[in-house]
């Protein structure tokens, strides 16, 4: 059902759309066609040439970018371990732990010593910095025994992303 007025609306929209297109480009004679013309092809071909050497700059731009940042994680690795690194969290599956050790290293982790648990993961300099810091308020103590409910945690989780990686794969 069209509403009132709806034809002469529809034939206004056409004519402004005609106007606006004989001011974009005038008018040329029978069979011609603007692509045809010299200089509007010189233009397009400019253009073109301009757009393509804009995308290659910014590719070029992008790469260095990322080899930047390689090579700067490249440096840190190769410096070694910071005191901000060891505040980073545990990866989720460093490495497999069975779960009877990952029981093991939470255990060691709150009870004996805080830290202790961690150095036998694997994570010397952190294991250090949780034993040190038991003494300032018993920060080390918490720490440890959040890091050892990780290690459980990861450990108990582990067979199950196995099993469901490998029913995925063909």
């Amino acid at each position: 059902m069209a509403l009132p007025g709806g034809s002469k609306r529809t034939a206004a929209r056409r004519e402004a759309e005609a106007r606006a297109k004989a001011r974009r480009r005038p008018e040329e004679g029978p069979g011609q066609d603007d692509r045809s013309t010299p200089e509007r092809g010189e233009k397009a071909a400019a253009r073109a040439a301009k757009k393509t050497a804009r995308k290659e700059t910014r590719a070029k731009a992008r790469r260095e970018r990322q080899e930047l940042r390689a090579t700067r994680r490249l440096e840190r690795k190769l410096k070694g371990p910071t005191f901000w690194s060891l505040f980073e969290p545990i990866p989720k599956h460093p490495r497999r732990v069975p779960k009877g050790q990952a029981i093991l290293i939470f255990v060691l982790n709150a009870f004996p010593f805080p830290g202790l648990g961690t150095v036998l993961y694997g994570k010397w300099e952190r294991g250090l910095a949780q034993f040190l810091l038991t003494f300032v308020f018993l920060i080390g103590w918490v720490w440890s025994v959040t890091d050892g409910i990780v290690i459980v945690k990861n450990a108990f989780q582990a067979p199950r992303d196995e099993a469901s990686q490998t029913a995925r794969t063909p």
